[in-house]
């Protein structure tokens, strides 16, 4: 309806033009036809340039609608590939976890808090971070079970406390204080 403004003022200017031409000038068919037929010619060129001037509107709404559907594509291929990053993060953070459950379960103290501590970190990483806690128990298990932890290096004990301040979990200052107890080796020791 909004578009059919022109045509509502072709026809009003026409029958305007009809009345005008008909009380002015004596009633002479040719010249009558004539100028009816001038101002219908005059009405359908304003009617063709409107069309025309719809056409490139269309254009570029088409041109707009196809950029946003691009952007909006582009984000979904960033939302999926976080996504699978993400889970890929996840899915090695638990092997890692699950490979220190297995030497927790042997005995191996030390090797096990290396593969806790590995997960962790990868975990801390990720944006999903439920299985934290359960890790955070299975390291302050060690202690714990009072699994003996063969000394471990300087460096190694700054990268697992590291690991932990990034950690966001309840129980990070018992943890901490964990491993700020265990058996540093001497220099020499490897």
């Amino acid at each position: 309806m909004k578009n059919n403004w022109v045509s509502l003022l072709a026809l009003l200017v026409s029958i305007i033009a009809l009345m005008l031409s008909y009380r002015v000038v004596p009633v002479d068919f040719k010249d009558y036809w004539g100028f009816v037929l001038g101002v219908q010619s005059l009405l359908v060129t304003i009617l063709i340039g409107w069309q025309i001037l719809n056409v490139f509107e269309v254009k570029r709404q088409i041109e707009d609608f196809n950029e946003t559907i691009s952007k909006l594509k582009k984000e979904n291929e960033n939302i999926i590939h976080d996504k699978i990053s993400d889970y890929d993060l996840t899915v090695s953070a638990l092997f890692q976890q699950l490979e220190g459950i297995r030497q927790f379960n042997s005995g191996h103290g030390k090797e096990a808090l290396a593969f806790f501590m590995e997960s962790l970190k990868l975990l801390n990483t990720a944006s999903d971070k439920t299985p934290i806690d359960g890790l955070v128990s299975y390291i302050l298990g060690i202690k714990s079970e009072k699994l003996y932890v063969s000394p471990i290096s300087k460096e190694d004990i700054d990268v697992y406390l590291q690991i932990i301040s990034d950690c966001m979990s309840e129980k990070k200052t018992e943890l901490l204080k964990y491993v700020m107890s265990l058996p540093v080796s001497k220099e020499n020791d490897n």
